[in-house]
Order: C-alpha cells, then structure tokens, then sequence
C-alpha cells in the first residue's frame, strides 16, 4: 500500500509517503522495524515510549517505540542508540552544527519489514516545506495543500496530494482554527478510505517524548526532518509540526534528545 505523489522541490521530484509512522519493536532479543498498520495508528504515552532506558537493550519490556531521538554523525552513540532509541537526556546526540545524521532512518540502514525493497529516507526540512508551503494543488493558489484532521476518532493534520481536485472528492476544509477539522471514518462521505484511495497522507498528533515523559498526545504531533540546526554549538534539528489549536504544518528546531514521529517517504518509480 502506498499514498499519493507529492511534489517536494522546485526541480519537480516527487515522492510517495510510507503507510504509516515508522516503529521499533523490541521482542527480549532483537529490534525490528515496521511501518504502523495504518496512517492513523501510533503508540503515545502507551509502554514502549515510556519504557526507554539509557543503556542496553535501551528498552525495560518487551514493546514497540514510535517515537525517536535525532543523533548527529557526531555522537558516540551505536547500535540501537544511534537510531535515537535511549532516554539519554541531552548529552550524546551530537554537537555539530550542520552535521549529518549518524544513521538515517532509511531502508539503507533498516531492514523494514513492510516496506518492500524500496528506498525508503526522511525528507529534508526544505522538503517539508515545499509540501505544505510552496506547493498549490488547487486552482485558487491561495490555498496550502493541508488541513486539520480527525480519521476514525484520531487527531492530526491531512496533506492532499499533486493533482487534488475539490470539485471532485469535495468539501475539504482548508488550513485553519481549531474548529475547522476534517472528520473522516467510514461512516462519512467521502469515508477515509476513499480519501486515502485519493492520495491523502494523515499524520497523528502523536504528542512527543522527553525522556521517557510522552506530552501532547491529541494535540501536538512532531515530525523530524533529516535536517540539522546550523547554529555554531547547537545540539538541535530541524522538525515539522502540528498543533491541533490550528498553527499546524510549520518547520521549528528541538533538542536533539527530544523523542517525535518519523514517516518516511520514497521516490516515485
């Protein structure tokens, strides 16, 4: 299963965005990595997230954890760690300003178990911004192609693919407060199932985890970009946001140590 193109530069690439957010599962032996279920589908404040430790296996039970630190080339960090899977506080992500990730979260370097053989990576903070800024998919450029959302009971923001048509899928509400939200399930019309059949990409507020504290479920989602801060001495990385209070799909900079969603994208073929 795969969602609608999306434009994500000026040269015209496109890409196609995973079926869900990226998670880790830790059986008493191995981690292993999966795309959730569904686009709606994530962990919170559930164990998993809240069971992170600082040291081997970096992990208190046996659980799933959606929610990862961003670890510089830098870092000292290896091994699972090196994926932003520890509850280290602050130090050891990194320091350099500008610098790579140490190991991208992309099909190079995790063996996804459902994601086939493609070549799945994080989008960049320019990327993310070309998505939900600079690209228009209606006739009225007014428009960003974006807007609160709310599939089957879940709270988030809804990004409408290349080629979106109004006129045809309908009814669409565009970015903005709090009260305008885009309710979808399969009981309304159009139903979720025939938005995402349309190309529609749905990210959970899925709240985010400093330590092993997890915040804002419902509300806040944060998306990490590939990205680091450029700031000389900053242990910081650029991520996309949602806030369900209605500033949703906006590029700011955390700490590196901070836990958010990952949905990786992949070319068009």
């Amino acid at each position: 299963k795969t969602i609608g193109a999306f434009t994500v530069n000026a040269n015209g690439d496109k890409v196609l965005f995973a079926p869900g957010n990226l998670q880790a599962t830790y059986d008493g032996t191995n981690w292993t990595w999966a795309f959730a279920a569904n686009q709606w589908d994530y962990i919170g404040n559930a164990a998993g997230n809240t069971s992170l430790t600082a040291s081997e296996p970096f992990i208190s039970e046996n659980a799933t954890v959606d929610l990862f630190g961003w670890v510089g080339a830098s870092s000292a960090f290896d091994g699972i760690s090196k994926f932003g899977i520890t509850s280290s506080y602050f130090i050891g992500y990194g320091n350099v300003a500008g610098e790579s990730m140490k190991a991208e979260w992309n099909s190079e370097n995790l063996a996804i178990t459902n994601g086939g053989t493609y070549a799945w990576r994080t989008l960049t903070a320019d990327e993310w911004y070309y998505v939900f800024d600079t690209r228009k998919v209606t006739v009225d450029a007014f428009f960003r192609p974006q807007g609160l959302g709310n599939v089957n009971g879940v709270k988030g923001a809804i990004i409408l693919p290349d080629g979106w048509d109004d006129s045809v899928h309908g009814g669409f509400v565009y970015e903005g407060g709090s009260s305008r939200i885009n309710v979808y399930s399969d009981a309304t019309t159009p139903t979720w199932s025939q938005m995402e059949a349309a190309g529609c990409v749905f990210l959970p507020a899925a709240g985010f985890r400093y330590v092993t504290s997890v915040l804002g479920v419902g509300m806040d989602g944060r998306y990490w970009t590939s990205t680091a801060y450029p700031s000389v001495g900053t242990s910081a990385a650029y991520l996309m946001s949602i806030n369900m209070a209605g500033d949703l799909l906006r590029i700011g900079a955390n700490d590196r140590y901070a836990g958010f969603s990952v949905r990786l994208v992949r070319p068009v073929e």
